[in-house]
């Protein structure tokens, strides 16, 4: 139920929202979206990304941003979320979010109409959309930050506490999805005259459609008894599913190798800096399962021994999650089995575009096919190239990334040296190449910004996250906030993803919008 409302509330504004990705990295976008029929009321959005500071950007003048004053208070907290300032609040907020969407429940049980009396007006009809849509709202405007904040956020206790208010939020979910009172008075909508139907917007017509469907996937046609047991199933695998995150996040493994080999690819000032050194031998160092110190030393190293040291290790640094994985897959798969599918394949693509496992088998197998003789082609570049530096033609996992740079770096096969333009696609002249294509495509400014907070608030999650701001050109109004951060650090998520933190919501009973978050990370 709450993703189908998230995307109604995403379709029925016109955003201007930026995504930019960097490396173990996350910038948060805020940007504010515009309703079709009141382009006057602006909506935040932000978004969580991968990013660092740019010099050359210039700052706002102290007006900047200053559009909204609400917005602006002693009491915005992380992500500009008011009232969220230690990490304790997850929880009270989370507590919040129930109690207001539980009275967004007892408004809609009021309106009188079922699935046995279908709704006779528009009115009542958009009435219950928007007031199914409040309760997601509710729900995703705190389940979603934490989301982001328990993968990104450096301090122990704030991920501890997003944690817990996720854990909470989602067995409340489960809850909604199981609500047979929600379920009618959808269908009242759904199964209204056609002539109600024909005055619904577009977006109005594939949320209630979209969120029906959902519904009925996620077994609200089965008894209460089944319906209890599929929510204990989607809470196991909800938990597992973190566990698996959190391991291959905050397990991190090291290991001693050879410090000359190392060295001659990683120097040993900037090792240190990324790794401890705990080891007091002359010869050896020691490396992390870090992404950036392992891709780096299977991509540069001419030696084989140490590139498949490093693959080994971090390709076995996380044991812990086999059995856990195995879990997983049983747990998804018995929930499949409730839900009435024969695999969670089959219920993973029943609402997706391939539909079906046959149509996903047919396309690998076809793409598989048209690829074949370029495979062949460059599978026997690798091999005539591992043969002149080592005598072997046997292509071993850790051999492909350095072999395949190799190759480029000798122009074979109309390659070329990624090296002798390396100097031109730096951070910086790549945030700047960003900030003149934004401003060409869309005419709006990518200017740096102080944090609200000034420093002592909790806004600014880590002392390198920077803040730019977007303003449009032809109004100088504040569209929203970039925040960037860029660089790897310990227990920051490792992996590419996308984190909405906080969806747009127009308040249809005021002239007003609630705020609008997103995060987007990539590494």
């Amino acid at each position: 139920m709450v993703r189908s409302c998230r995307l109604f509330r995403e379709a029925l504004h016109v955003t201007k929202s930026f995504t930019i990705s960097s490396p173990k990295s996350a910038a948060r976008i805020v940007a504010r979206p515009y309703s079709e029929s009141q382009l006057r009321h602006g909506i935040r959005r932000t978004a969580c990304t991968p990013f660092s500071t740019v010099a050359s950007w210039r700052t706002t003048s102290s007006e900047a941003g200053s559009n909204d004053p609400s917005k602006h208070t002693a009491s915005t907290g992380l992500f500009s979320i008011p009232n969220l300032r230690q990490p304790i609040d997850f929880i009270s907020l989370a507590k919040k979010a129930t109690l207001n969407a539980d009275s967004h429940r007892n408004a809609l049980q009021a309106i009188p109409h079922s699935s046995s009396q279908p709704v006779t007006t528009v009115r009542l009809a958009r009435q219950t959309l928007h007031l199914l849509d409040a309760i997601s709202n509710e729900v995703c405007s705190i389940i979603d930050a934490a989301e982001c904040c328990r993968c990104v956020h450096p301090d122990e206790s704030w991920r501890e506490y997003a944690t817990q208010a996720f854990s909470m939020l989602s067995t409340y979910i489960g809850t909604l999805n199981g609500d047979v009172g929600l379920y009618d008075k959808l269908r009242s909508v759904c199964d209204a005259h056609v002539d109600v139907l024909s005055e619904l917007t577009e977006e109005e017509t594939r949320m209630m459609t979209v969120l029906r469907t959902e519904f009925e996937r996620d077994g609200i046609h089965l008894s209460l008894e089944q319906r209890t047991r599929v929510q204990e199933t989607v809470g196991v695998i909800t938990n597992l599913e973190s566990l698996f995150a959190s391991n291959i996040t905050h397990q991190k493994h090291y290991r001693d190798l050879n410090r000359e080999d190392v060295c001659q690819i990683i120097p040993h000032h900037v090792l240190s800096s990324m790794v401890p050194q705990s080891n007091q031998s002359h010869d050896r160092v020691t490396i992390s399962s870090d992404d950036n110190i392992v891709n780096t030393l299977l991509k540069y190293s001419p030696n084989p021994s140490l590139r498949r040291d490093a693959f080994l290790h971090a390709n076995t640094s996380c044991p812990e999650n086999l059995e856990v994985l195995e879990r997983l897959r049983n747990q998804r798969h018995s929930l499949a089995t409730q839900l009435g599918f024969d695999s969670y394949a089959t219920k993973f693509l029943s609402d997706k575009m391939a539909g079906d496992r046959r149509t996903v088998h047919e396309f690998l197998t076809n793409m598989s096919h048209k690829v074949k003789r370029g495979v062949k082609t460059e599978m026997e570049l690798l091999q005539n190239a591992k043969f002149q530096m080592e005598q072997s033609s046997e292509i071993l996992p850790w051999d492909i990334p350095y072999y395949t740079g190799l190759i480029k770096s000798q122009s074979i096969e109309g390659g070329f040296d990624t090296s002798m333009i390396s100097p031109y696609l730096t951070v910086s002249n790549c945030l700047d190449g960003l900030t003149n294509l934004v401003q060409r495509l869309f005419g709006i400014q990518m200017v740096t910004t102080p944090f609200e907070s000034h420093g002592t608030g909790p806004e600014q999650w880590h002392e390198s996250v920077q803040k730019i701001s977007l303003i449009e050109n032809d109004t100088g109004e504040n569209l929203g906030t970039i925040y960037l951060d860029l660089y790897p650090r310990e227990d920051k998520y490792v992996h590419a993803a996308h984190f909405t933190i906080r969806c747009g919501c127009a308040v249809h009973d005021a002239e007003s919008w609630e705020e609008q978050d997103k995060s987007t990370f990539a590494n």
